[in-house]
């Protein structure tokens, strides 16, 4: 007997109900399905969050940062099926104060990254905080300080003029109610290798689950005033990076937002000269 049949045989639930769901989400990553004509709402407080039909069905409430720590609230979750039969769960919540920092994420570099000297290191980073709003994100090499960011992306270039070995980034992040969160990674500073390619080129690209790393070597960049990195899917481009003044070498880090396919095109503007597309890969996003 599923739920909806539960609900048009019985008015009342209750405890059950709640039993009935909780006994569902262990079994199915805490979603249930819904069949044609049924429908869920969510009320917080008597106001309605949302209404959905499809599978999976889920929601995050989120609570306003000006809601008083202690104050209780009413959470109520109603099911209607095809014949006009409902029923209601209630639960009660207090809100507590909130202790825990963001959340913070490296998209690149990853553990363990092997870069050159005088080279550039991108650095994107992915910071939330399920609770309040993300204030501001530090980004410091070796604990000392290299910029602070108030606002998405979360990117800061690092240049590599440090010695040779290993060497640790550290990101800190405070939420709108003072909570901060650290993580680091080490990463290792290489001697310079000799460049083999003649004109700018695309290497050394590694697929990783959320981000796709590549190296972009420039053999000659005081002939260079910029390159341009563009990703591209059928016809539309999904990303684009300017570098300018570019050094030999410089580590890009690229989010994935989007999945199948992506050709990814380096373009080279040599001084008093038209820019021209010296490289390309096409690599499964």
């Amino acid at each position: 007997m599923d739920l909806f049949e539960k609900i048009e045989r019985t008015r009342h639930f209750g405890d059950t109900f709640l039993t009935w769901l909780c006994f569902e989400s262990e079994e199915n990553d805490g979603h249930f399905k819904l069949l044609n004509g049924e429908v869920i709402a969510l009320y917080f407080d008597n106001q309605l969050i949302t209404t959905d039909t499809l599978y999976p069905w889920q929601k995050t409430i989120n609570i306003p940062a000006d809601m008083p720590t202690g104050s209780k609230h009413l959470i109520e979750a109603v099911a209607t099926d095809k014949s006009g039969a409902q029923g209601v769960a209630q639960i009660e919540v207090t809100i507590e104060a909130d202790k825990t920092g963001p959340e913070i994420v490296f998209i690149g570099p990853v553990p363990q990254t092997r870069i050159p000297i005088n080279s550039r290191l991108d650095a994107l980073i992915e910071v939330n905080d399920f609770q309040s709003s993300v204030r501001a994100v530090e980004f410091l090499l070796d604990r000392q300080s290299l910029t602070t960011l108030q606002k998405e992306p979360y990117r800061h270039t690092i240049l590599t003029n440090n010695k040779v070995g290993q060497h640790q980034l550290t990101i800190r992040a405070w939420d709108a109610n003072g909570n901060m969160s650290e993580k680091s990674i080490p990463i290792y500073y290489e001697r310079e290798k000799m460049l083999v390619t003649k004109t700018p080129e695309i290497t050394n690209v590694k697929n990783y689950r959320t981000s796709v790393s590549i190296d972009l070597t420039v053999p000659e960049p005081e002939n260079i005033e910029y390159i341009l990195v563009q990703g591209v899917k059928g016809e539309e481009t999904v990303f684009e990076q300017t570098i300018n003044n570019p050094l030999k070498l410089t580590q890009l880090q690229i989010e994935k937002s989007t999945q199948g396919k992506v050709r990814l095109e380096l373009w080279s503007k040599v001084k008093n000269q038209k820019i021209t597309r010296t490289s390309q890969k096409k690599i499964d996003f």
